[in-house]
């Protein structure tokens, strides 16, 4: 859903601060002369929402200026007694701190947050994978996880793990500008949950609160991508972002119904920033076989790479991906059917025709990153990199040679042309992989973007809260 920005000039100012907006996020524009904002209100207030702003060196003392402009928000309905509010801020000025506040009922203003615009040329993002977080002494143990708590440091909520990642990258990379997700930010409810069903909302909005609490996350966008675990946890995902050029599906590939069918066709955007153009791929669905996988592609991901290169031809130099599954890992998800199915019915392909440079994924719960690769072959030059990125807040980690389907005779491939889960369970690499770390803590991607190089350095979160780079990689054109 796209707002419409209706910005006019206006002579409000602030006043006390008497309203706290809940889960209150930053995402994308369609390009960086814009910001996305999302926030939940009471439905005692109504679904008129409303966000001020103002370059923030004319704001004295929380006051905005006489010239403050307002943004109408859009409000949706969302979970029991909550609305969702939108609204976007255009044409922003390049290298520039703004202030903004938010209402939703456009008299009770939160407090004054601020967000700066990029310099054109370099710039540097962070991407997180799978923080997944869940109910703190609520979940049950899964998967040999004690509930709400991380794997390996059971003194600690994943809430805690997410917050003490986000702590440690923006002291490390003080400078990033956006958080690129790589799906399942929450945890989806297990049916067992105090006996409520596996779609019931409230149980998300729990751990969406615990998502969004980092501070950081009010002046540092956040964009998302669809995991498995967001399609199956009812509309939160809608609810929680305002993500740009959203492309529109009604397609059921894989036969959902529903609010799952409607989340395995939702979530298909991408956005400008500066020389990079990014495209973010819904890949949550279970294709049954290779003709489900390729209605999923056909239908659905290989149009939303066409509109977005299509609207942005020879504006950008580098292209990335951002999606939830994995086709180049070798843990938990390396042997599964369903990546099995994407990779026949021609995922690769489509990420060659499009000359797509990076793909950041998730899944997989492990750090991999696989070499240049074009038609499914390593190559010297060119090609795409494929990066699989490990868990960002400790919630649950995966044992490299371990999957979870161990009778998949098929899958993955390796460099002597065996195949097979059962080679993968006796220590060989698949072939798509070159650089694989484990060491079960949490981990997240700085990544530099220039206009002849991009450089990946990989961090691992320590338990002293310090980092250590396990991975650097550089790509130049």
């Amino acid at each position: 859903m796209l707002l419409a920005a209706n910005v006019f000039a206006s002579g409000i100012r602030d006043t006390a601060v008497s309203f706290e907006a809940e889960t209150l996020t930053l995402t994308p524009g369609s390009n960086t002369s814009e910001i996305n904002i999302t926030w939940y209100g009471n439905t005692a207030d109504g679904n008129s929402g409303s966000v001020k702003f103002a370059v923030n060196s004319s704001v004295r003392n929380g006051n905005f200026p006489v010239n403050v402009q307002t943004v109408t928000a859009t409000g949706t309905s969302a979970s029991e007694g909550k609305v969702s509010h939108k609204a976007t801020l255009t044409g922003l000025t390049p290298n520039t701190v703004y202030a903004y506040s938010v209402s939703s009922n456009g008299t009770d203003f939160s407090k004054v947050y601020t967000y700066r615009t990029p310099a054109a040329g370099r710039f540097i993002f962070v991407a997180v994978g799978d923080p997944q977080l869940t109910e703190p002494g609520i979940s049950p143990t899964s998967e040999g996880v004690p509930g709400g708590f991380m794997e390996k440091n059971n003194s600690k909520t994943t809430a805690q793990g997410w917050q003490d990642t986000v702590n440690a990258f923006m002291r490390q990379v003080p400078n990033v500008r956006f958080i690129a997700g790589v799906g399942d930010a929450i945890d989806r409810n297990l049916i067992s949950d105090l006996g409520r069903p596996e779609n019931a909302l409230e149980p998300h909005e729990i751990k969406y609160r615990n998502f969004f609490a980092p501070a950081a996350l009010r002046s540092v966008p956040f964009a998302p991508a669809m995991g498995n675990h967001e399609s199956r946890s009812h509309y939160g995902f809608v609810h929680h972002y305002n993500i740009p050029n959203e492309q529109s599906f009604t397609s059921v590939p894989t036969g959902q119904s529903g609010s799952r069918h409607e989340m395995e066709s939702r979530g298909n955007y991408f956005y400008l920033y500066n020389n990079a153009l990014f495209v973010v791929l819904n890949t949550a669905p279970y294709p049954r076989n290779r003709d489900e996988a390729a209605r999923v592609i056909n239908e659905i991901l290989d149009p939303t790479l066409k509109a977005a290169t299509d609207a942005h031809s020879g504006q950008y130099k580098w292209l990335f991906v951002q999606t939830h599954k994995s086709v180049a890992s070798l843990a938990d998800h390396a042997a599964d059917k369903d990546i099995q199915y994407y990779i026949e019915a021609g995922f690769q392909q489509m990420i060659d025709k499009y000359k797509v440079d990076f793909v950041l994924a998730g899944h997989d719960h492990i750090y991999a990153r696989s070499y240049p690769m074009t038609d499914g072959k390593r190559v010297s030059s060119g090609g795409t990199v494929y990066f699989t990125l490990n868990s960002s807040s400790g919630q649950k980690f995966y044992e490299e040679f371990v999957p979870d389907i161990k009778d998949n005779t098929e899958y993955p491939y390796f460099e002597d042309g065996t195949t097979g889960s059962a080679v993968l369970m006796s220590g060989k690499v698949p072939y798509p992989v070159s650089f694989y770390h484990q060491d079960y803590k949490p981990m997240f991607l700085e990544i530099d973007v220039s206009d002849n190089s991009v450089t990946f350095k990989s961090y691992e979160v320590q338990d002293n809260l310090s980092v250590k780079v396990v991975d650097t990689y550089t790509v130049t054109k």
